[in-house]
């Protein structure tokens, strides 16, 4: 079973540190991505009378050969992990952010610049309405984790009710494709 951050009930609670460090577990059992933690970038299209300020994301998982031979066609993900119980005001304006910016890996091809194709927030459980089709229009997705056995657990990414990615305690795990988030301009 998985260490750090404990499960209660249906989720995973903890500070960040800890809720990243199960993060961490759950993505090295699928030997699917390669994690980058804490990755500072250049925004692409920064908002007129912002602060200076470049970001940086808590995560950036790149695809290897295995996701994407189980189907995974997104490319680069970004994470934003948060602990329990924070407001999901922040955690969204700065995926909207993180959705507008490159980032430069440190390590594994250093200088390499990665845009990556979805956010998502960690841990973070479906909004609901419309704050719903704004995270949907602009690839802002969300990480649920679930108990499913009494051993085991699980992580479902999504985005608007649907499936993403779920990757499972034993490192098992099942790429979706979905429609969302591809317009663009006037709706």
């Amino acid at each position: 079973m998985l260490t750090k951050a404990r499960m209660i009930g249906q989720s995973v609670c903890g500070n960040e540190a800890d809720n990243l460090a199960w993060f961490d577990q759950m993505i090295e059992r699928t030997e699917a991505f390669k994690i980058h933690k804490e990755v500072k970038g250049y925004y692409l299209q920064p908002r007129p009378r912002t602060e200076d300020k470049e970001p940086r994301i808590d995560r950036l998982l790149l695809p290897l050969k295995k996701a994407v031979t189980a189907g995974w066609a997104y490319g680069a993900i970004g994470i934003e992990g948060k602990a329990d119980a924070t407001k999901a005001g922040k955690p969204i304006s700065q995926a909207i952010d993180y959705a507008r910016s490159v980032f430069r890996l440190d390590s594994g091809n250093p200088g390499l610049m990665v845009v990556p194709t979805w956010i998502f927030l960690y841990p973070f459980e479906n909004p609901h309405c419309d704050l719903e089709s704004i995270m949907a229009q602009n690839r802002i997705g969300y990480v649920s984790v679930r108990k499913w056995q009494p051993e085991n657990a699980y992580m479902t990414f999504a985005c608007s009710g649907n499936a993403i990615l779920r990757i499972e305690e034993s490192g098992k795990f099942i790429c979706q494709q979905v429609n969302v988030g591809n317009k663009r301009g006037s709706r």
